[in-house]
């Protein structure tokens, strides 16, 4: 019996069993909107850009690295590194000229946070990593008069909801059509 070849095919089954997808950037209506799993340091995260304050878009728990400035420093080099990885540079706002995404990882005070940001600032350039970041928790920096899209990067381990495409609902609405006639032929 060649036992290199089992050890082998046995290697390779449990190999197999451990890959993970590949992170993808989910887009809607052209826009990057979050990105479905992204490793950081082996955790699997599904991960959504959000506008709005800090108070407004962790008003239902904390950041997932708060007090971990390590983890967010590696959260915002896997979203560089994911982003940076598509053919065309994802616009993840408005595309306006200067796009960032912050994990926030220490609340200084009550009414400021500070995060670790991953953005450029022209859009045709490819993401980079920027100094850590000190903002204020009740400030909405997608309003103000620059031309800038700041988002907050939330993770999740379950992916966001499936939206159905516009496609496919037609199709649904025929084939349940089809299904009634069919009822009441009988």
């Amino acid at each position: 019996m060649n036992y290199f070849a089992l050890l082998g095919a046995i290697t390779s089954m449990f190999v197999g069993a451990a890959e993970v997808e590949a992170a993808s950037v989910r887009y809607t209506d052209g826009l990057a909107v979050g990105i479905d799993e992204l490793d950081v340091n082996g955790a699997i995260w599904y991960v959504t850009f959000n506008s709005g304050s800090y108070n407004d878009v962790y008003t239902s728990g904390s950041p997932i690295f708060l007090n971990n400035v390590a983890g967010a420093e590696a959260a915002v080099i896997e979203i560089r590194d994911v982003l940076n990885l598509e053919t065309d540079v994802p616009q993840i706002g408005n595309a306006n000229p200067a796009e960032v995404v912050w994990v926030p990882f220490a609340e200084e005070n009550p009414n400021s946070f500070r995060a670790r940001q991953v953005g450029h600032n022209e859009p045709a350039l490819p993401y980079q990593l920027f100094p850590s970041f000190l903002g204020g928790r009740d400030t909405d920096y997608t309003m103000q008069a620059t031309p800038r899209d700041w988002l907050f990067a939330t993770f999740s381990r379950t992916p966001p909801p499936a939206v159905p495409l516009p496609a496919s609902l037609p199709l649904l609405a025929g084939g349940l059509c089809i299904l009634a006639l069919r009822r009441r032929t009988k």
